[in-house]
Formats: structure tokens, sequence, C-alpha cells
């Protein structure tokens, strides 16, 4: 897709959305960012076109939905619009609460594995909630397939337990639960989340909406890539809001 096509689309969406946008170049790619706080936009902006591309089986996937409701993106959604759609979390404690947190909401499918290249156990790490008294909130959130993630949080090893979970992969995820279109993803799998998408584009679905977590990219050895995934998106009609944590790639 050329950078003017891109430009017509962006200025589209601009009025549609009532959001502010520019350009810039990310090496070879045409981005779209932000005029406003990276944080509240990225929210509205997601807001704004889950909202627009509602219809009777919007159906959405969350990878790495932890308790379903701290810095989740979509809660709200999910529970004002009584989506349907599943949640997956491969850690016990958090999906105890995750199943709780959507008792209510028979649409929603909380599903306790792990998504990954191959099916059957497999080591995650993740902060021991009894010293979470002396942790940040947002540590809970770092669990990873990578035993030295919790460096790139400065999160003591002191802190961090290893738990073996089921995993299985993207493609077992969609045939088990026979689902055929998806309308919405939602990635945050610290670190893993370029895996998830290229499963995803192996897959036979083509989400409308894809949200992932960038940081642990940009500026580190793997920076190459994000920039092919996000080409990749532009290849196949995406358009991208790059903001400085978290990707929204939406399909016109």
């Amino acid at each position: 897709m050329n950078s003017g096509i891109i430009t017509k689309l962006i200025k589209a969406i601009n009025t549609l959305f009532n959001i502010r946008i520019e350009l810039i170049t990310y090496g070879r790619l045409v981005l779209s960012v932000p005029l406003q706080p990276e944080h509240e936009h990225t929210q509205q902006t997601l807001t704004k076109l889950i909202e627009s591309n509602l219809h009777t089986n919007f159906f959405f996937i969350q990878v790495g939905a932890n308790d379903g409701k701290s810095f989740d993106p979509i809660h709200d959604m999910v529970t004002k619009h009584k989506l349907e759609g599943i949640c997956v979390e491969p850690i016990k404690e958090y999906f105890a609460k995750l199943s709780h947190t959507y008792q209510n909401y028979e649409h929603v499918k909380p599903i306790n594995k792990a998504i990954a290249e191959k099916s059957g156990p497999i080591s995650m790490y993740r902060v021991n909630t009894e010293h979470q008294d002396s942790l940040p909130d947002w540590s809970v959130g770092i669990a990873s397939l990578d035993s030295k993630h919790h460096q790139k949080s400065n999160i003591d090893k002191h802190y961090m337990v290893e738990e073996t979970v089921e995993a299985i992969t993207f493609s077992t995820l969609l045939q088990e639960e026979e689902i055929t279109d998806v309308d919405l993803v939602v990635i945050d799998t610290e670190g893993y989340d370029l895996k998830i998408i290229e499963m995803i584009r192996s897959s036979h679905i083509k989400p409308k909406i894809v949200f992932f977590e960038h940081q642990h990219f940009i500026g580190s050895e793997n920076k190459d890539q994000l920039t092919a995934s996000l080409a990749e998106f532009q290849k196949n009609g995406y358009l991208i809001y790059l903001g400085s944590c978290n990707t929204i790639a939406y399909l016109p």
C-alpha cells in the first residue's frame, strides 16, 4: 500500500473516529502516531475501532489475559457490549482471578493455556505474589516464557518463580474452539507477541484489529523483527498505529 493511499485512509479515519494522528516513517514504513498522550490515545483509538466495527457475531481472542481487569485494554468493552470471545491465560493463580472476573459473562470463555510454537508442558516465569507488597502493581503482568525477562523491568530474580503450564499452538486453539472468524486479537505476552502474530498469519483467520505490545522490541537486538512484522501488516492492507509501548494494526 503506497503512502498516498495510506494518507487518504488516515484522513478518513481521523474524521470517522474524531481522533488526531499524523504520519511518520519508521525505516521504510509509513506509520501513524498520536498527537496527544500515548496511553490515553492508544486506549481511545482501540475503543473507537472496536465500537465502529461491532456486529452481531463480533468475536475476540485475548492472549495473555492475566486477571481480565488489571491494566486490561478491552475489559470495559467486553463487559459494556457483552462481547463474545476467549481469554487465554496460562498462570493458574491469574487464571482463577480471570474466571472470577468473567463469571457472569457467559459469552467469554477463559482458557488456562499458554500459546506457544509447540503443544505440551512448558516453563513460565512470574513474580512470586507472596512478595507482591514489595513490588509494583504492574509486576504481576511480566510473566514470560523468557527466564531473563524480569531483568527488563528491573525486578530482582529473588522475586521470580518458575511455573509449569500447558501450552498449545494457535492453530490448535482455533481448531479446538472451532473458531472460523475473529474480529479482534489482543496480545500481551511479554516479548512473545511477534511469535503469536506469526502464528496468526499462518492461520486461516485475518483479524480486523490486532493490538499487541512492542516495547520489548524497540531498541533491542530484535527491533528488525518488529520492522519486518509491521511491514508485513502493511503489505496485507493494515494501517499501523505505533504508540510508545503498543501497536494497533487495523484493516479498513
